[in-house]
């Protein structure tokens, strides 16, 4: 019988080591994993943060007066006449009107005419019953001791009857301006005129002062002039001194240093008894 061709073991195995060696050809690494980038910011034009709020509209501010310094002795203005009227208030030999309630009082304590209040929306003042001329510049100095609200006020009253009255205002918070008074009401006031000059808060010690001279007014802190204003109606009265609360109860002021004087060229008033 022929010997049948010999099938070697390569032979056997060769179709099985085929198909392992294609499978290992064909195997797949596991995957390395890539890191996801982060998102780029959008590069778009960079808007400040301003340009987002509203737009306040433009406020005009009058030019600020040089605050004096504690040795520098303010100067008067030049219109000034004869030192009509001075007050120490070291007794009430002036006939200055005080007064105490509820809302707080009007007194004088070691040569200050004091101005106490205890209740908001409230006004008191003290005229001097002296006679004065139409046309005069009046000055104090003024001490805030106690003043919890921006616009609590103190100055002088001016062109004074039962009727109307004038006012130079002052503020806590470093501003002033003119009010006009029917009665114990406020008809007419300017807009508030911020000053450098007018030391705010308490403690504070100011001068203030106020120059008449017909219907002009003109208002002065520490010897600078801040600003001026025009009213017809009142040509003449008393003056006085008055502090007034707004939306606060607690306000305490001391006027000292009382000087009034008439401008040049101005007719006497009349003394009584004369």
């Amino acid at each position: 019988m022929p010997n049948s061709p010999r099938r070697s073991g390569a032979g056997l195995l060769g179709p099985s080591l085929a198909v392992s060696l294609v499978l290992a050809a064909c195997s797949i690494a596991p995957a390395t994993p890539t890191p996801t980038p982060e998102p780029t910011p959008a590069t778009g034009p960079t808007v400040p943060l301003e340009a987002l709020l509203p737009t306040l509209p433009a406020t005009t501010t009058p030019t600020p007066t040089a605050t004096p310094s504690p040795t520098e002795t303010p100067a008067l203005p030049s219109q000034l006449g004869t030192l009509r009227l001075k007050e120490s208030f070291g007794d009430n030999s002036g006939g200055w009107g005080v007064t105490s309630g509820s809302a707080g009082a009007v007194s004088l304590l070691e040569g200050n005419l004091v101005i106490s209040l205890r209740q908001p929306r409230t006004s008191l003042l003290s005229l001097s019953p002296q006679p004065v001329p139409s046309n005069l510049y009046v000055q104090a100095s003024v001490n805030t001791s106690l003043c919890d609200a921006g616009k609590n006020e103190f100055g002088f009253v001016f062109r004074a009857s039962h009727l109307y009255q004038y006012r130079a205002a002052f503020s806590c918070d470093g501003q002033l301006r003119f009010e006009r008074y029917h009665g114990l009401e406020l008809e007419g006031a300017s807009s508030w005129q911020a000053t450098q000059s007018l030391l705010a808060g308490a403690p504070a010690e100011n001068q203030i002062g106020l120059l008449a001279s017909g219907p002009r007014f003109s208002f002065y802190t520490n010897g600078g002039l801040v600003f001026s204003y025009v009213d017809t109606l009142l040509s003449t009265g008393q003056v006085g001194l008055f502090a007034g609360t707004d939306r606060s109860s607690l306000l305490t002021v001391s006027f000292h240093d009382f000087q009034l004087w008439g401008l040049k060229g101005e007719i006497p008033v009349p003394t009584p008894g004369r």
